[in-house]
């Protein structure tokens, strides 16, 4: 009886462990949707709504806190002041997310996030100390870089050439829902990024999928180095081999510096415990973690001090960011902005040679300091907590024999085939309608691979042989220490994919030097500060973005049905997407949606579109309303509204359209005046019209003078106060053309930024006109 009772919480922490592993990989092999629908605008190109949205991401994070709630009840004690720090930092987060100013959602959805994911990182800390279980978790994590390389190669070798000649065949639909005009610097710089083929993964961004990469290759190649010194079987070996040479491939492909600068460190970090004297190696661990979070800032501070003289602009526009998050903590300190706050505090407090408006200054530690202000600091102390247990965990000796119970590789397969196959597979039923036979190759090859990596990572970990043991710990710890020294020049650690995956490597590598010490308080202190948050979460915010996410799902519903027909019409006759439809087939569904029936002529389709989207734009008002009142902070819901208002005034005799003009103003200055955004102001003014008379003339110069001290140096702003003010104010129209101009030049480091010719000499005569 005895025995049971010693091995049910062992199965139990196994599946904890395995649990919270598993709703991390379904996050990190999925697409993220922050504003399903509507990113764009539906009437022009509709976007499908798949992946993870926010109902989901909120569920998600709510598991994840129970889980290592349990996860830290069943464990032996963490740190109580790494909990502490956690769960203060937890409370400035739930401040932000459900009271400041009645709440916002996209505080909601990145502070649990975050949250969710540290304090996964934490339990994990407690829950693996067991050698058996840190190896399980270390293979079950790591299984995840195979579907992620052959993810990257799809996207670079074929998805980008796809999705390059899907939008020049529809590139005016296409600029017409984001809502930018050709020419435009908006417009300019998405043709430069979509042109560069690169590894993105399900981040969106190439950075942090480097980041994954080169954690992924250090520890796979560390594995493998251990592999052969002992008597492994050549399933492992070769596996191992062709998995770490498709992790380095991945690394070029997504074309970052800092990724291959990442990696080169975590082989260096791997090579750094052989070479301490036993004597000193607390000293040492300490010295490696300071060294790799403070390394990277003090090589962009020296590029910073450099300036412009090196053509080389990555690290000097790192040094930027971080300059103006000085600034911005210097000014709010004490609670902080809120997770999505930097980009509107960034373009105020940014330098002037600064061309860019970041939603995150690229480091953890500034990200936190400047999202939660002193709760900031106690979560950025909790997170180097884990960094310093993780470089301690690679001086850690590992002698604890393995056993034949402990090294039984069906069940571990079993075991590790769990979270690896649901994150997939609930992966694949979130994106069904993109889904393809390539899709489904890709998954199924990364379950394959994956459960190759996991088992030879489990086997090394837990082989007979010592030094074995001990290079795939220390395996694991470089990795860990290759992603905190990433997160310091990218937005690894903030991403809604990667950071739950990073938190848990970190916290998989702490757990080899975190406290072995049963201490029941302890235990009691994580597991209901982790259960509080996650009821806070589900009571205060989780209805309200219930209401607010189907509002938006049936509004995309009666909107998107004139923008799918749209596109079709363009695509009509061309090769791709149109394969086939026909003109018969179209006109009988344009017919459908109507309810009546279409001739061919081109009047007769023109008349067909105007009513399909005057009674698109119309069936969605109400609902797009419902939106906009559950969240009356969020700009985006506003801005949507208001856009739907505009395109019904396209369709309305002059009384009426006069009458949704007004209304499109009206929501939008409500909404600009409770966040107060230079982005909410410049709407504002568009709402106007680019050439206003009369009282709305003064509305969009008050509006666009109210976003240019909001954001001095945003050239685009003092460009049209200069065209408004050209007849009527002409003294003040040239004052506003020359602070154009000035702040035109100061957008050199990207030139994409800057006016065109003739947007440049209309200035210039504005500027000299007497």
């Amino acid at each position: 009886m005895s025995e049971h009772a010693e091995a049910a919480p062992s199965v139990k922490q196994d599946a904890l462990v395995l649990g919270v592993i598993g709703v991390v990989l379904l996050r990190i092999c999925t697409s993220h949707d922050s504003f399903p629908g509507w990113s764009g605008d539906p009437l022009e190109l509709p976007s499908p709504i798949l992946g993870i949205t926010p109902i989901i991401s909120l569920l998600l994070d709510a598991l994840l806190l129970v889980l290592s709630s349990a996860l830290l009840w069943c464990s032996p004690a963490t740190s109580v002041r790494r909990l502490l720090l956690l769960f203060i930092a937890a409370g400035f987060a739930a401040y932000h997310a459900c009271f400041r100013r009645g709440g916002d959602i996209d505080d909601a959805l990145q502070g649990f996030n975050w949250i969710a994911a540290l304090t996964a990182g934490v339990a994990l800390s407690a829950g693996c100390s067991d050698s058996r279980r840190r190896a399980l978790a270390f293979g079950a994590i790591m299984s995840i870089i195979p579907l992620l390389v052959l993810k990257g190669a799809h996207q670079y070798f074929i998805e980008h050439a796809e999705t390059l000649a899907a939008f020049k065949t529809d590139k005016d639909h296409y600029l017409a829902s984001q809502g930018w005009s050709p020419g435009s610097s908006m417009a300019l710089a998405y043709e430069r990024r979509i042109g560069q083929a690169e590894a993105l993964g399900w981040f969106g961004l190439a950075n942090v999928y480097a980041t994954t990469c080169a954690a992924g290759l250090v520890a796979v190649l560390g594995t493998l180095w251990s592999q052969l010194r002992s008597n492994a079987p050549r399933w492992s070996t070769i596996g191992l081999g062709l998995i770490s040479l498709g992790a380095g491939f991945a690394l070029v492909l997504a074309g970052a510096k800092g990724g291959y600068a990442a990696a080169g460190l975590g082989v260096a970090i791997f090579a750094l415990p052989r070479l301490v004297p036993t004597k000193g190696t607390r000293a040492a661990a300490a010295f490696i973690a300071v060294a790799c979070v403070a390394g990277p800032l003090a090589a962009i501070a020296a590029r910073g001090a450099v300036g412009e003289r090196l053509h080389e602009l990555s690290l000097l526009f790192r040094w930027y960011y971080l300059e103006g998050a000085s600034r911005i903590f210097a000014d709010h300190w004490t609670i902080g902005l809120g997770p999505s706050g930097f980009r509107d505090a960034y373009v105020l407090a940014k330098p002037a040679l600064s061309p860019e408006d970041v939603t995150s200054p690229h480091s953890v530690l500034f990200d936190y300091a400047c999202a939660f202000g002193l709760g900031g600091l106690a979560l950025g102390a909790c997170w180097f907590g884990l960094v310093l247990d993780a470089a301690r965990g690679m001086f850690t000796p590992c002698n604890t024999p393995p056993t034949a119970a402990t090294v039984d590789l069906r069940s571990t397969l079993r075991m590790l085939a769990a979270p690896l196959a649901t994150g997939i597979l609930a992966s694949a039923y979130l994106e069904q309608p993109i889904a393809s036979p390539a899709s489904t190759l890709i998954r199924l090859g990364g379950i394959t691979g994956g459960m190759v990596v996991g088992a030879a990572i489990f086997r090394a970990f837990m082989s007979p042989d010592t030094a074995g043991r001990r290079y795939t710990a220390i395996a694991l710890g470089a990795a860990a220490l290759t992603l905190a020294a990433h997160a310091q020049i990218e937005m690894t650690c903030i991403n809604p994919g990667a950071a739950g995956w990073i938190m848990c490597v970190l916290g998989i590598a702490a757990s080899n030097a975190s406290p072995r010490r049963d201490h029941r308080p302890t235990r009691a202190l994580g597991a209901m500060g982790a259960l509080a948050l996650a009821a806070l979460l589900v009571m205060f915010t989780l209805p309200r973005v219930i209401t607010w996410e189907h509002s938006l799902r049936r509004a995309y519903q009666n909107a998107s049905v004139a923008g799918e027909l749209s596109v079709r019409a363009s695509w009509l006759g061309k090769p791709g997407p149109s394969d086939g439809d026909s003109p018969e087939l179209f006109l009988k569904d344009l017919g459908a949606a109507l309810g009546t029936h279409v001739k061919g002529d081109k009047a007769s389709i023109e008349s067909a579109f105007r009513e399909l989207r005057r009674s698109g734009a119309d069936s969605s008002t109400k609902l797009l309303q419902a939106a906009a009142d559950a969240w009356p902070n969020h700009f985006p819901t506003a801005r949507s509204l208001s856009r739907l208002f505009l395109a019904r005034s396209e369709f309305e005799a002059q009384d009426a359209k006069e009458a949704s003009i007004r209304q499109a103003h009206e929501i939008a200055t409500n909404s600009a005046t409770r966040c107060d955004t230079s982005a909410a102001w410049s709407w504002v003014a568009t709402t106007m019209g680019p050439n206003p008379e009369g009282q709305q003339r003064v509305l969009a110069i008050n509006a666009l003078s109210r976003a240019s001290n909001l954001a001095p140096r945003e050239p685009s702003h003092l460009q049209r106060l200069a065209q408004l003010l050209r007849t009527s104010d002409p003294a003040a129209a040239r004052d506003w053309a020359a602070k154009a101009l000035a702040a035109d030049a100061n957008m050199r480091l990207d030139p994409l930024r800057q006016f065109s010719k003739s947007e440049r000499q209309e200035l210039e005569a504005i500027a000299a006109a007497k």
